[in-house]
């Protein structure tokens, strides 16, 4: 999708924070901790149901940010390194894990939930694996990150406002079976990329 394009523009917004927290005693890795945990409460606040949805739209926009803040601030103060990328990428998944397994377990639908965490981990999996093999990370893909922060968002505000139903699913089902569906798809479309540079 198109979200990730919106990074640099995204960049820029949370420049003053970054300048803010520069020559403070707080570390990028404290940064990514913070993060985890407000995933993890996110996670909860939608499992609680509807009346935790506006909670975990707050809570997850905040996370998004914290996943933005914690590289930027490594790479301005020269701090960046593999330890740092390490911890990035498991709280990473982690967090993932929380808010999609709280969105599927809020609605009762565990089967498309776990399709959804599954699509989710593959996508990175592949993604580190090609850099393990010597490749460049590869970002690319139908549904990343970014686009999942965003459509998570929307997904829950119509749900909250104006209740679609199409066919069986409401909007946080449809929610789940397109990341799913979309992270599978991002897998084999990094995968093929890959293939294709190994034989060339």
């Amino acid at each position: 999708m198109t979200f990730e394009r919106l990074r640099p523009w995204s960049k820029k917004i949370i420049e003053p924070l970054v300048d803010m927290l520069e020559h403070s005693l707080i570390t990028p890795n404290q940064i990514s901790l913070l993060g985890l945990i407000i995933a993890i409460l996110a996670g909860f606040s939608f499992y609680t149901g509807e009346s935790g949805y506006i909670g975990g739209v707050v809570l997850i926009a905040l996370s998004g940010i914290l996943d933005l803040l914690d590289g930027e601030l490594a790479r301005r103060r020269g701090e960046d390194s593999n330890k740092g990328d390490l911890v990035d990428h498991v709280f990473d998944r982690y967090s993932d894990i929380a808010i999609i397994g709280g969105l599927a377990a809020g609605v009762g639908q565990y089967l498309v939930g776990f399709i959804a965490v599954t699509g989710v981990l593959m996508t990175s999996y592949v993604g580190t694996q090609i850099q393990a093999i010597g490749f460049s990370r590869d970002y690319t893909g139908l549904i990343v990150r970014a686009d999942r922060f965003v459509l998570i968002i929307l997904a829950v505000l119509i749900d909250i406002s104006i209740k679609v139903t199409i066919g069986p699913f409401g909007a946080i089902t449809w929610l789940l079976i397109l990341v799913g569906v979309g992270g599978h798809i991002t897998t084999v479309q990094r995968f093929n990329n890959a293939w294709r540079e190994i034989k060339s």
